[in-house]
């Protein structure tokens, strides 16, 4: 236990405990402004701790939202497992179900040469044309028992191969080759095979030709195929409800919009192969959507709570930031969405509730007639899109995020071939598959590319939909960037802390001033009390003397 020596020590002068009256008198002078730096202190740690977790809420909400399969609502299926259905650009896919059934599938062509200078390939060191630099042609078109036919719409390649080139450097040359692809297999017996592999297609087979003759494609006199041949080329043969179709490969993208079929086996019987809008898939997905934003509404409204009635309130009471975040994030959700074909609608008209404390809520039935009735507008929740009203013109955009939805006029010169929507010019770029792209590199339209057949515009409108969760993202991106005001109003109680902390210290330095100043006064005080005192003793024991003395 420590001494109080001060007051020890003034034990001949006036009694009074020293230290512990300097405390009390240094505590009524600092404590009260003090306690007010600290609670303003303590409440600002808290707000700041508060706010990261705001701000790990908003920002997982935008990651939520930014989900590639949002807005789909698609079921896609099929009864054998030979044919698989995916949908992959949802844009331009329209439901169907159809019997398709598979007669035969897409095949490469291979050609198999195991000889050089008719001498086995016993070394993938083994030289071509006995050290000889060497030329290849290699053509594209179908074998069949006439011989080979060129496809006229492929370009003959050709490959130079220097002297000293081994048959190792021949397959690393063949398959950079465009339609080509090489392999040299080791059989086992210290032979190698040059496998010379086609793309799938019946079109796509091969004919080699070579300055040494060794690598020629010979047809054989008996069915005019070459005798290298190890498979043939194919087409893949499908029926599809009933018509006879053919595809270069096993994945076909062509058959229904948006859409890729896979084929991987021969079917004993037509398969129902679909892909469906759900109504139930969207109700789901809408009600998880509305969900997450409850979920972060209320969060919002606990933080700015103001504690009425008795009620603890909320770190950000009477908040303007946090407060203007609810109020956006309300009017995002109420506001209209814009820019689509369909036209601007609410999320009213798909059911969506506004409640009292600003969250919402679905009417089920509402929303699954309006999904059943018109299926675009519950896709402009979660996609955005950017589309014409002629059939004559296409439109992409690179990105959304610097777009404004809207309906823009879109106006076409035919003899100049000029193009300009509402009054800015796009750049005209005739593209090699005789189609035009007409597009923006800057201005408000910048990254939207608008394309027609060559010479083949036309004047119509443009329409920009942004889509509703498009829109919460770029906000809750700007909000919780270095310079939103999320982060501004962070900074903002950081620097108010460190002031606290400042303030705080300088309280303990007063009060250490304070402390000496009443000390060094005490002290004065009992020097003069003990003075006082021991002239009282000697007063005293000179009265009494004097009494003594009679």
């Amino acid at each position: 236990m420590a001494v109080d020596y001060l007051s020890t020590l003034n034990s001949k002068g006036s009694g009074i405990n020293i230290t512990q009256l300097v405390d009390s008198l240094v505590s009524a002078e600092i404590d009260p402004a003090k306690n007010i730096v600290k609670a303003k202190l303590d409440k600002g740690n808290v707000a700041i701790s508060e706010m990261a977790t705001i701000r790990s809420e908003l920002a997982t909400f935008s990651e939520v939202l930014n989900s590639p399969n949002a807005g789909l609502a698609i079921y896609a299926d099929s009864t054998d497992d030979y044919i698989q259905i995916s949908v992959d650009d949802p844009d331009i896919f329209t439901p169907f179900s159809s019997k398709i059934s598979v007669n035969q599938l897409a095949a490469e062509q291979v050609l198999a040469f195991t000889s050089i200078s008719d001498t086995d390939i016993t070394s993938t060191s083994d030289e071509l044309n006995g050290g000889a630099a060497e030329t290849f042609t290699i053509s594209f078109g179908t074998w069949s028992s006439s011989g080979f036919a060129a496809n006229a719409d492929a370009t003959d390649l050709t490959l130079e191969m220097d002297a000293g080139s081994t048959i190792s450097d021949l397959v690393a040359s063949l398959s950079d080759l465009a339609g080509v692809t090489a392999r040299l297999i080791d059989n086992g017996d210290d032979t190698y095979t040059l496998a010379v592999i086609s793309e799938s297609g019946e079109e796509n087979a091969i004919y080699i030709s070579s300055s040494s003759g060794d690598f020629d494609t010979v047809a054989s006199d008996d069915d005019g195929l070459p005798s290298q041949q190890v498979t043939a080329a194919t087409d893949a043969e499908l029926e599809v409800d009933g018509i006879t179709v053919t595809r270069t490969s096993n994945e076909i993208t062509d058959l229904f919009d948006g859409t890729t079929v896979t084929i991987s086996g021969i079917t004993t019987s037509s398969a129902t192969v679909s892909a469906l809008e759900d109504s139930d898939i969207a109700l789901a997905e809408m009600n998880a959507f509305i969900g997450y934003i409850n979920a972060n509404r209320s969060m919002l409204n606990i933080a700015t709570a103001r504690g009425i009635n008795g009620a603890t309130p909320g770190p950000f009471a009477g908040d303007v930031t946090m407060n203007a975040i609810k109020s956006q994030l309300s009017a995002i959700t109420t506001n209209p969405i814009d820019g689509f074909l369909s036209g601007s609608f609410y999320l009213s008209d798909l059911g969506v509730l506004t409640n009292q404390d600003g969250t919402l809520s679905l009417d089920e039935d509402t929303f699954t007639a309006a999904f059943d009735e018109d299926s675009t507008r519950y896709k402009a929740i979660f996609r955005s899109k950017i589309e014409t009203d002629s059939s004559l013109l296409s439109a992409s955009a690179t990105d959304f995020s610097n777009l404004t939805a809207g309906n823009y006029s879109i106006s076409y010169d035919s003899e100049n071939d000029e193009l300009t929507v509402n009054d800015e010019t796009f750049v005209t770029y005739v593209s090699s598959d005789d189609y035009t792209n007409y597009y923006a590199s800057y201005g408000d339209f910048s990254g939207v590319s608008l394309k027609s057949s060559t010479g083949v515009g036309a004047s119509s409108n443009l329409y920009v939909g942004i889509s509703l969760t498009s829109t919460i993202m770029d906000y809750l991106d700007d909000l919780l960037s270095s310079s939103g005001d999320f982060t501004e109003r962070e900074t903002t109680i950081e620097e108010d802390l460190a002031d606290y902390e400042i303030k705080i210290a300088s309280f303990d330095d007063k009060a250490v001033t304070i402390r000496s100043r009443y000390t060094s006064q005490f002290i004065a005080m009992e020097q003069m009390v003990t003075k006082f005192k021991a002239t009282g003793e000697y007063l005293t024991t000179m009265m009494d003397s004097w009494v003594n003395q009679k």
